[in-house]
């Protein structure tokens, strides 16, 4: 059987006002719960630190002597409990300072702290950091919390002065200056200002500046060396508390209860902070209620509601009702407790002084009280019940010897028991040592004699109305502590009695008295007026029922401790010579079901009982705790060493000092689970009074009490609001914190996940074939798995199957535990196997900034990896343009869900160039010769056309075309990417005559040049001079006077070749 830890959570409650639990610390607004100076509190090593306008009051005590002496083993002494205010005061200050905060806290808290209806506060909020600003002109003072440790800044900001800052202590305090750093010393604690850290921060650097301390006349002032005066400094002075009591303040669990959503709601105590005023003072000190409520998963706080007055207050029993309001028995000390105006008795009773040994003394006796909280943790209804004398606590002679000799285990002063009906009617089971505790409507009307009787009584749901009340009991020693409710409304109330003549029936199993100490189990009727039936449960020695419950038949069970030879029924589970008793009875009290016991084997019992529950199928559900702190005086020298466990036990060993948690089945026979719970501290895990529950379903929410400071190692779960015991003290000294755990023995939910195989994507389960799964079981519960799965079967907790063909394979897990009132549930799931086809285009040559479209083909979903030079990575068919050769890698989803990988290369390639040269070579006297010349840098093939039909592939050659025209000459590379080049070579046939006769016969008197292009002319003679100059030349010239000769000419043709020649001239 798998067992979850539904979540466990350290809830640390300090002194100041029990606001910064598990998480970080933090500084509670004031709404009226404290004096009206007082702005904020924050926590500190021993007590707290008032935050007034411009002082700071350091109130602190010697808070150990009000710790657990747990590793006592013999009668304590009294201690003297010392207060002490130290004020820390600055001097010449802004006298309002503006107030500015940060960080506040999700929860609220509620205050009602004593009658006075004025002081009480709702919807409070914490705080994380406060800011005075403009304390002194220019000059904030920031308060906050670093790591844990509470820290104060000096902000000096530009223009402001340093020296005006000043301050004192003021009380009981010795001031010395020594080594840079100031102490100021007082009876039971010590205050260290080492030297201060400060510094400017410069370009995101800390610039660390010389500073120190002045003390002049009890007036402690700065010193700073130089620094630049155009930017903020800070001082940043550190504080060290060292005190007598230690870090933070004790707080102690008592009792846990649920509401309907899974909601746990703690009841513990935490040692009051209403110290007096004046320094030095001894005082009584106290406890207050702490209420807190955490959602269904533990990881968030939804409210903490602080409830007391100004000696101790002590929650016992938590039930909500139908309304979803938290009902609390408690008992008081206070005759300031808060009670609500119409309530049934509004008037503290009291009783005679006397102590308990974890608290301070109770020196105005006890009450029974009865408080009622809204949804919101706001206080409905509150009401003392009792009478002269004390109630609702089995005293002790001298803080560890009984007087009353029921008490054989840590906490039993402390017990009781409340429940609701269904008109959410109040039913309370207790006891008294008043004689005249108010009764009415009574079975007993007078008290039974010896130092307490048990008292049972209803109230009204607004707490205005005693319903009934009676007293239970004989001449000596008696105490009720569990009560319930059957079908037919009728009350069974349980307890412990040392009277021969507690009130029992003459049919019921045990109508007499068996001597020493007997468990006894009552039946009322609904209105309390009469016994229907009542028996005692025992042996000839020491036996007592601390809890009983009723199954769904109206079977009557009962839990207990004992140290007689208690009767085994055969064929019972039992563990002969155990101390821990099971008894199951009629409904009518007159005959046994089955009896048995179970534990180690002691002669003692091994642990003191907390929760019971008799479920929905009858299976039998207890909790308890044992080891060193119920180790000394008039306890049980009970350990948890050698109890039963069974194989599947969530936690198997113990270090003797644990809780204990088992199963039994309904019929008796078979114990169905059984594991430790706790960690492996010497202080040990326990309660110190009080009640937890289960709920129906098999879930316990369980308080706690853990001693082992910052080394616990009480197991949490990861998102539990609080992981971490905060109770050490200064000295190392270990100290105890109030926690909860939440744990389900009997929930049966088949669950289970698919992952790949490595344990990764969980939900893995649609792939194309083949392909791996990996199946995990994470039932809540069960015994046995058996998985289903394409007719084959499974018995692991996780297996892999690999699938191979296609198709929809169910998946089913029946999950089976005789644990569990179904004992069988099955779930299933689906798995899909595709057989889906994906593709990618073969690789491509891209020219260098060019794009190109690349595809896959056949999915859903694409995604291209590296993006570099993709339009868009997630479609499947994308520009791509990369600068370099790339190698793209598409992830595919097809439409079945299935993934594949594809790949393909585009190849980059760099632009060629064509380069080439035509040059005219012969130009005039007819058609034209050129030089054709490749300069392109490739190693590729090539080929010349030009323009005529004539094609070369020489890298250079001559040509002369053989008409006049216009041609197209062009270089083709065998390559990609190539920039082409095309010139076109016009030309006409020229014809220079070499000999013309100016003599003015009208025949070839002029030099003419036949062509229709435009030509410049130049002539010159044998030595270069030049002789006639024509540009666009006109066929014109006709030598002048120039003698016959031979002359030398440059035509220059309208694409700039030049044609050079001769021409005679003949007169």
């Amino acid at each position: 059987m798998r067992k979850s830890i539904g979540w466990f959570l350290f809830i640390f409650l300090p002194l100041v006002s029990m606001a910064q639990m598990g998480h970080d610390h933090r500084f509670i607004e004031n709404k009226g719960q404290w004096d009206s100076s007082i702005r904020f509190k924050t926590a500190i090593p021993g007590g707290h630190l008032e935050l007034h306008s411009n002082k700071f009051i350091h109130k602190i005590s010697n808070e150990q002597s009000l710790a657990h002496l747990h590793q006592l083993t013999s009668g304590r002494r009294d201690l003297e409990v010392v207060s002490e205010s130290i004020s820390f005061q600055f001097i010449g200050t802004n006298p309002s300072p503006k107030i500015s905060f940060e960080g506040p806290s999700i929860e609220n808290y509620n205050y009602y702290l004593g009658k006075d209806r004025s002081v009480w506060a709702t919807g409070v909020k914490a705080y994380s950091a406060i800011t005075y600003h403009d304390l002194y002109e220019g000059v904030d003072l920031v308060y906050y919390y670093d790591k844990g440790i509470l820290k104060y800044d000096l902000i000096i900001h530009p223009g402001a002065d340093p020296s005006c800052i000043k301050y004192r202590y003021d009380g009981n305090v010795n001031l010395n200056f020594e080594d840079g750093c100031i102490t100021a010393q007082s009876r039971i604690s010590t205050i260290t200002e080492n030297r201060p850290i400060t510094y400017q921060v410069q370009h995101g650097q800390r610039i660390l500046i010389r500073s120190g301390y002045k003390l002049n006349n009890n007036e402690i002032s700065f010193v700073l060396g130089d620094y630049d005066p155009t930017q903020p400094v800070v001082i940043d002075p550190e504080l060290i508390f060292s005190t007598f009591s230690g870090s933070v303040s004790d707080n102690f669990g008592y009792t846990a209860c649920f509401d309907d959503e899974g909601s746990l709601y703690s009841g513990g105590i935490v040692f009051g902070n209403n110290f007096p005023s004046t320094n030095g003072t001894t005082f009584s000190g106290g406890t207050d209620i702490a209420i807190l409520k955490y959602d269904s998963t533990g990881s968030q706080l939804e409210y903490a509601t602080f409830i007391g007055g100004s000696s101790q207050d002590t929650p016992h029993s938590l039930i909500v009702n139908n309304n979803n309001e938290l009902v609390i028995l408690g008992t008081t000390g206070s005759v300031n407790y808060p009670v609500t105006p119409n309530a049934y008795d509004t008037t503290y009773n009291g009783g005679e002084p006397f102590s308990i040994f974890f608290t301070n003394p109770y020196n105005q006796g006890s009450d029974i009280v009865l408080t009622k909280l809204g949804p919101t943790g706001n206080l409905l209804a509150s009401t003392f019940i009792g009478g002269s004398e004390n109630d609702g606590i089995l005293k002790l002679l001298d803080q560890v010897t009984p007087v009353n000799n029921l008490i054989r285990n840590y906490g039993d002063y402390m017990r009781g028991d409340v429940i609701v009906d269904e008109h959410d009617n109040i039913f309370v089971a207790s006891s008294t040592e008043s004689t005249d505790f108010p009764v009415t409507s009574a079975i007993q009307s007078t008290y039974g004699g010896g130092v307490s009787d048990a008292i049972v009584f209803s109230l009204s749901s607004d707490l205005n109305t005693l319903r009934w009340s009676s007293f239970l009991g004989g001449e000596n020693e008696d105490a009720a502590y569990s009560i319930k409710i059957d079908t037919t409304e009728t009350v069974y109330v349980a307890g412990g009695t040392r009277s021969p003549n507690y009130p029992t029936t003459p049919n019921a199993l045990l109508p007499n008295h068996n001597g020493n100490t007997d468990g006894f189990i009552t039946r009322l009727d609904l209105v309390g007026d009469s016994i229907l039936q009542s028996t005692f449960l025992g042996t000839t020695s020491y036996d007592q029922a601390y809890f009983i419950d009723i199954d769904e038949t109206q079977a009557i069970f009962a839990f207990g401790q004992t140290t007689g030879n208690y009767p085994i029924t055969p064929g019972i589970y039992n563990n002969p010579n155990s101390s821990q008793f099971i008894h199951k009875l009629t409904r009518n009290l007159d005959s046994t079901l089955f009896s048995t016991v179970f534990g180690a084997g002691n002669p003692s019992p091994n642990i003191s009982p907390t929760a019971f529950l008799a479920n929905e199928c009858g299976n039998l559900f207890l909790s308890g705790w044992g080891g060193v702190t119920n180790n000394f005086g008039p306890y049980n020298n009970s350990y948890t060493y050698g109890m039963p466990i069974t194989e599947n036990a969530m936690f198997p060993t113990t270090d003797g000092s644990d809780f204990y948690l088992m199963v039994l089945s309904a019929d008796g026979t078979e114990l169905l689970y059984a594991t430790y719970y706790g960690s492996s501290g010497p202080e040990g895990d326990h309660v110190d009074g009080g009640t937890s529950r289960f709920d129906k379903r098999g879930i316990i929410y369980q308080s706690v009490c853990s001693c082992n400071g910052s080394q616990d190692d009480f197991p949490t779960t990861p998102d539990a609001w609080s992981s971490v015991n905060r109770g050490v003290n200064s000295n190392g000294t270990e100290r105890c914190n109030n926690a909860a755990f939440k744990f389900d023995l009997a929930s049966l939910k088949a669950r289970f996940i698919t992952s790949k195989e490595d344990s990764t994507d969980i939900g893995y389960n649609s792939d194309c074939i083949p392909f791996t799964v990996r199946f995990t079981n994470t039932s809540l519960g069960g015994e046995e798995y058996l998985w289903t799965i394409n007719g084959e079967t499974r018995d692991q907790e996780t297996f892999l199957y690999t699938f191979t063909e296609t198709g929809t394979y169910e998946v089913t897990l029946t999950v089976t535990d005789k644990n569990t009132c179904q004992t069988i549930d099955q779930t299933n799931g689906f798995v899909y196997a595709h057989d889906d086809q994906t593709s990618i285009i073969e690789d491509i040559t891209i020219c260098r900034g060019t794009q190109q479209v690349i595809q896959a083909f056949g999915g859903a979903l694409y995604e291209w990896e590296p993006i570099t030079g993709l339009s868009n990575p997630n479609i499947g068919n994308p520009l791509a343009s990369p600068d370099t050769t790339t190698t793209y890698k598409v992830y595919i989803i097809t439409p079945n869900g299935c993934d594949f990988e594809e790949e393909m290369t585009v190849y980059v390639v760099n632009e060629t160039v064509e380069d080439f040269e035509v040059i005219r070579t012969k130009s005039c006297d007819g058609l034209p010769e050129y030089l054709f010349t490749n300069h392109t840098e490739s190693d590729a093939t090539f080929q010349w056309d030009l323009g005529d039909g004539t094609f070369s592939s020489q890298s250079e050659f001559g040509y002369q075309y053989e008409a006049p025209g216009s041609y197209e000459v062009s270089l083709t590379i065998d390559t990609l990417c190539v920039v082409d080049k095309t010139i076109e070579l016009s030309f006409e046939e020229i014809f220079v005559p070499n000999v013309f006769t100016p003599n003015n016969d009208g025949i070839n008197d002029l030099f003419v040049i036949n062509t229709d292009l435009a030509i410049d002319l130049k002539v010159f003679d044998r030595n270069g001079k030049s002789l006639y100059e024509q540009d666009n030349y006109q066929n014109n010239w006709a030598g002048d006077d120039l003698s016959n000769d031979t002359y030398y000419y440059a035509i220059t043709l309208s694409d700039g070749d030049v044609c050079n020649g001769w021409v005679q001239i003949l007169r």
